[in-house]
C-alpha cells in the first residue's frame, strides 16, 4: 500500500507555470545579456562621466596650467580616481540596477579555462609594446625625429647611470617597461576596463560586434574630455582634442574588445591597456637622437600607431571575431530555457529502498 497514488498516464498532470524571464538579466555562457539593459547602461554612463568630471574638478579649480599640474600629487590622485570611476559605475549598474543572474560572468571576472586566459594575457602584455614600437619607427622614418641614441643616453645620464653601452641601456629600458611599468599601468587601467570592456561592451554586444566597437569607442573617447579640455594628450583645449581622442579610441578599443570577446574575461583587456600606456613613449627613448622630441610629444605624433591598432583589430575581428564555443561539460554554460514543470507524484519508498540521486559537480 502506498501513501500517495501514482498519476496514471491518461490523467492530466499537475503543472506549474514560471513567469517570463527578463532577458536583460539572463546572462549566457559568454557573459552577454539576452537584450541590452538600457537602464543599467544609462546609469553606468551617468556615473562614469560624472565621476570623471568630479575627479578632475580640483584640476579645473586650481588656477594652474596643465604643465604645472602634471608634476603634482593632485594630478596623480585625480587621474587615478578618474580611471576607476568606470569600475565604480559598472558595479553600481550591474549589482544595483541590472541585477543579472550571473553578474561576475558578465563583468568578466571569471577565468575559464585558465590556459586560454593565460594565452591572451601574454598577447595583451606584448602586442601593444610591439605596436607602439612599430608606430615610433614609422614616425621616425617619416621625418618625425632623427634616429640616434641621444634621448636614451640623456635619460640615463639624468638618472646618474654612466659608463654603459647603448645596447645594454636599450635592453634595460625594454625590460623595465615589460616587468615594472606594465604591471604598474595595469593597476590603474583595470578600473577603466572593468567599466568599458567588462560591462559596456558586454551590455551592448546585442548590437553586433562592429556597431559595438564603434559605439563604445566613441563613448570611451568622449569620456576623456575633462583632461582633454585642459590640453592633455593633444595640447588642444577644444573640440578638436576630443575628436582626435575618439579617432584614437575606436581602433584601440576594438582591439581591447576583441581580447575581451575571445578570452571571455576582462583581464587581457586590462593588461593590454596598461601595456599600451606604459610603452607609448618607449620607441622615442630607444631611437630618437634629440631628447627634446619628448617635450613636444603628443598622441597625434603617434598616429601611425593608431593605424597599426586599426589593422590588427580589423584582421582579428574578421578572422577570429566569433566568441569561442562553450564547452558542453562545463557547469557554467548557458542553461536550457526553463519550461513548465510537470509534477509527477510517485509512490513513497520504504527507508531501505532509498536511492541517492547523482548530482552534478561544478
Amino acid at each position: 500500500m502506498t501513501s500517495i497514488t501514482e498519476l496514471q498516464p491518461h490523467e492530466p498532470s499537475t503543472t506549474t507555470s514560471t513567469p517570463p524571464r527578463d532577458l536583460a538579466k539572463s546572462i549566457d555562457a559568454h557573459g552577454v545579456p539576452g537584450r541590452i539593459p538600457w537602464i543599467a547602461v544609462a546609469v553606468y554612463l551617468f556615473i562614469a562621466f560624472g565621476g570623471a568630471w568630479l575627479s578632475c574638478l580640483p584640476l579645473w579649480t586650481s588656477g594652474k596650467e596643465l604643465t604645472e599640474l602634471m608634476t603634482t600629487t593632485t594630478f596623480a590622485l585625480s587621474g587615478t580616481l578618474m580611471m576607476w570611476s568606470p569600475a565604480i559605475a559598472a558595479f553600481i549598474a550591474v549589482f544595483a540596477v541590472q541585477r543579472p543572474d550571473k553578474p561576475w560572468r558578465e563583468l568578466g571576472f571569471l577565468i575559464r579555462p585558465f590556459w586560454r586566459t593565460l594565452g591572451f594575457c601574454v598577447i595583451a602584455w606584448n602586442v601593444p609594446v610591439i605596436l607602439n614600437l612599430m608606430g615610433a619607427l614609422a614616425v621616425g622614418a617619416m621625418g618625425g625625429f632623427r634616429f640616434g641614441t641621444g634621448a636614451l643616453m640623456d635619460l640615463y645620464a639624468k638618472a646618474g647611470v654612466t659608463g654603459m653601452d647603448e645596447t645594454t641601456l636599450a635592453w634595460m629600458t625594454v625590460l623595465h617597461t615589460l616587468l615594472i611599468a606594465v604591471p604598474l599601468g595595469v593597476s590603474s587601467a583595470l578600473g577603466e576596463e572593468i567599466g568599458w570592456r567588462g560591462f559596456l561592451v558586454q551590455a551592448l554586444a546585442p548590437l553586433g560586434k562592429w556597431t559595438c566597437a564603434l559605439v563604445t569607442g566613441v563613448i570611451w573617447g568622449v569620456w576623456h574630455a575633462p583632461l582633454l579640455l585642459l590640453g592633455y594628450n593633444f595640447q588642444d583645449r577644444g573640440i578638436g582634442g576630443i575628436l582626435l581622442m575618439v579617432l584614437f579610441c575606436i581602433p584601440v578599443g576594438a582591439f581591447f574588445m576583441w581580447l575581451r570577446m575571445r578570452s571571455e574575461t576582462v583581464w587581457p583587456a586590462a593588461i593590454a591597456h596598461g601595456s599600451m600606456n606604459a610603452s607609448v613613449t618607449l620607441g622615442f627613448f630607444l631611437w630618437a637622437n634629440d631628447p627634446s622630441v619628448l617635450k613636444t610629444f603628443n598622441l597625434v605624433s603617434m598616429w601611425p600607431m593608431w593605424v597599426c591598432y586599426a589593422v590588427l583589430a580589423l584582421i582579428a575581428l574578421v578572422v577570429w571575431g566569433s566568441r569561442p564555443t562553450p564547452r558542453p561539460w562545463r557547469c557554467d554554460v548557458e542553461e536550457e530555457p526553463e519550461e513548465d514543470l510537470e509534477l509527477v507524484v510517485t509512490p513513497a519508498r520504504a527507508p531501505h529502498e532509498f536511492v541517492e540521486e547523482p548530482t552534478e559537480r561544478c
